[in-house]
């Protein structure tokens, strides 16, 4: 049978009233350059058949009809049930589909290759959004509310926006959105088995939407989620290494029975952001970097990682409590504490959750900490020893941790340098960290450019040089810890000054310790703030100048001056301690700006000893200047071999003193050969030096 061709053709305005009946699809009304069809009835119906307008044709008054119908408007071509809208608050031609007369019709529009210039409206009920059209200008699909559901099987790109109001998106095909194309509002996902791909552009995501069934969403850009996303039925965020950003507020809901696996996504902002995760439900992590910017309490469901995951906690901890659980099979979960202290971030710890409660490390997994390169030695666990030299910066700074054995944490670490060095960049902030609790001993090891502020102490934490190490300063600073030495340790300065703040101190421990100081400025100094912990330790000084604040006290150990030692300041130097301490073979101690050196071992009732500075050689030096006293209580100190050198002027002091054998003594001790300055400052040279520069007679 064949078919009759109607072709109407407008080439200026015509109004039309009722409905129009086409015998097919080829018969048309077709509007020419500058044709307008006027609709001037309520609504005209068009069924079967094509209306057509060229690109300066027009459509205007009241909506067309189609019901299985055709508009063809200049390159595109569109296969319709539904009504087209000439105008529709403000916008120019758009399709209001839905609301059949027929409640158990589906409205349809579909669309061949070619410009969709315009909006679409989807009422009530079920709509279907097939082919290949491509949104030009503002046309955007919006549905009407919760009533509204929109069934999409495109073959191409969908390049616009769509308003969920509420409704929802059923795929029928894969969808790929554009690169600025977004879902807004609030509103319900059905995948059905499909792939939901989203576009290649950075885009923020405001709205409240469910993802029914969601077992292939990827993501190709940076996504920003400010709004929730709730997962219910299985699901799968592919990633393919972007940023999931939920810094702003984000929300993850994950139902409870559900399994949200995600691979390859770059998740920021937890702590901040949220995951909720419903009773028995799970997130699956493989290949996942997690970036926290606030503490987060995993309090119901679990993680499970099985595939090589990141944390980057910074400062915060990522706790599992209550009925939260962690489970790490096969494979290491790391996570970075980055510029802050470790402080064991992902807790509870093992020996807090002995029966595996909260966390399961199964099939050889493992928590460990991050390193800054695979054969870094800057981390540091139990014993180690050093195989080259480092060079310590900010983007690899020197941690150190405690390390489990056999379910026991072991606080004490020992690091051998094997004679390499740690060089520290002239950064004005902490390069290594020291983890609460830990104790740390480092030996045979030099610590180049080393700064006060370069260390960063946990809670009760210690950090010692041990034997053969050295710290070397690279300018002037301030201390305001504890340095602690044990065995044969340096400290150089370099001519740089290192001030003892009201904390500050430095400490010499172990039994025969030695610690060299060398061309070195330290001031500050009052107390005990520089000071041996054993008697059998000493401290060797050579080209060191000490700076007093206030009264100190050198009450264990000795002194060894090795070239130049000068001590200065308004106060009293009191040498208690009850051993030797030594001014060896061209050596000079000098005491200066009307300081008070007072000798006075604490006999602790054995006896004072006068011995106990020695001379080593008739050129050892003891000089006195600028106002400088010398001050030796009862029963005095005798002096042998070197010279005493008074410059300007300088005074003696010898409280208690009842004869010439108590005073100040240079010589033998025998009262024939001596010479002693007495209580009454007394001059009487018996033998020995006594030099003296510029005193007024």
């Amino acid at each position: 049978m064949k078919y009759l061709l109607i072709a109407i053709i407008f080439l200026s305005g015509f109004g039309l009233y009722g409905e129009i009946n086409f015998g097919s699809k080829a018969s048309m009304v077709s509007l020419g350059a500058g044709g307008i069809l006027n609709i001037k009835s309520p609504q005209l119906y068009v069924d079967g058949g094509n209306i057509f307008k060229t690109e300066n044709g027009s459509i205007t008054g009241s909506s067309i009809r189609f019901n299985r119908g055709v508009l063809s408007d200049y390159i595109s071509e569109f296969y319709v049930t539904g009504s087209f809208v000439p105008a529709h608050e403000g916008v120019i031609n758009s399709f209001s589909i839905g609301d059949n007369p027929d409640a158990n019709d589906i409205d349809t529009i579909v669309s061949n290759p070619g410009g969709f210039r315009n909006k679409l409206f989807i009422k009530s009920g079920t709509t279907l959004l097939r082919g290949q059209p491509l949104f030009l200008g503002n046309a955007t699909i919006e549905l009407q509310d919760e009533t509204s559901l929109l069934a999409i099987a495109m073959q191409n790109t969908l390049n616009t926006a769509v308003v969920l109001n509420g409704g929802i998106i059923y795929l029928q095909d894969d969808l790929r959105l554009g690169d600025d194309a977004i879902f807004y509002g609030n509103g319900l996902v059905v995948l059905n088995n499909r792939r939901f791909s989203f576009g290649g552009s950075m885009t923020t995501w405001d709205g409240n939407i469910t993802w029914y069934g969601a077992l292939d969403l990827h993501l190709n850009s940076r996504t920003v989620l400010r709004g929730t996303w709730l997962f219910d039925g299985d699901a799968q965020i592919n990633g393919n290494g972007n940023v999931l950003d939920i810094a702003d507020g984000g929300t993850i809901i994950v139902t409870p029975g559900t399994s949200l696996r995600m691979s390859g996504v770059r998740l920021k902002g937890v702590g901040t952001g949220n995951l909720r995760l419903g009773e028995g439900s799970q997130i699956r992590l493989s290949d996942v970097e997690i970036e926290m910017d606030k503490d987060f309490d995993v309090v119901t469901g679990g993680i499970y990682i099985d595939g090589a995951t990141n944390i980057i906690t910074k400062n915060n901890f990522l706790t599992f409590d209550q009925n939260g659980s962690l489970t790490i099979d096969r494979v290491p979960l790391t996570y970075d504490p980055v510029e802050f202290i470790d402080r064991f971030n992902v807790r509870p710890l093992r020996i807090q959750d002995p029966n595996h409660k909260y966390i399961s490390i199964i099939n050889n997994g493992s928590i460990r900490r991050f390193k800054s390169e695979a054969i870094s030695f800057l981390d540091y666990s139990c014993d180690a020893a050093m195989q080259r030299y480092a060079v310590v910066m900010p983007i690899r700074p020197i941690k150190v941790f405690p390390e489990s054995i056999n379910g026991k944490l072991n606080y004490e670490v020992k690091v051998d340098g094997a004679t390499n060095f740690l060089r520290f960049t002239r950064a004005f902030e902490p390069l290594m960290f020291m983890s609460d609790h830990v104790h740390a001993v480092y030996k045979n090891v030099v610590f180049q450019d080393f700064l006060p502020d370069h260390l960063s102490l946990g809670e009760d934490a210690t950090l010692v040089w041990g034997d053969r190490a050295a710290v070397q300063l690279p300018q002037s600073a301030d201390l305001n810890y504890t340095w602690t030495f044990d065995g044969r340790t340096q400290l150089r300065g370099g001519g740089a000054i290192l001030t003892l703040g009201p904390k500050g101190a430095i400490v010499l421990q172990g039994e025969h310790s030695a610690l060299s100081m060398e061309s070195i400025i330290i001031k500050g100094v009052s107390g005990e703030k520089i000071r041996c912990l054993d008697n059998s330790s000493k401290i060797v000084l050579k080209d060191v100048t000490w700076v007093l604040d206030g009264d100190f006290t050198f009450a264990h150990g000795g002194f060894e001056v090795l070239t130049n030692w000068e001590v200065t300041g308004p106060y009293i130097f009191d040498y208690t301690s009850t051993q030797t301490s030594s001014i060896l073979v061209d050596a000079v101690a000098r005491f200066s700006k009307y300081i008070v050196f007072n000798y006075n071992p604490d006999s602790g009732g054995t006896g004072h000893k006068k011995d106990l500075l020695k001379f080593t050689d008739w050129t050892s030096n003891l000089v006195l200047s600028n106002y400088a006293t010398i001050s030796a209580p009862a029963p005095g100190v005798q002096l042998t071999k070197g010279t005493l050198v008074v410059e300007k002027y300088a005074y003696t002091q010898n409280d208690n003193a009842h004869s010439q054998s108590e005073g100040i003594i240079l010589g033998d001790g025998n009262y024939a050969n001596n010479l002693t300055l007495d209580k009454s400052g007394t001059l009487e040279i018996w033998s020995g030096y006594l030099v003296d520069h510029n005193v007024a007679s």
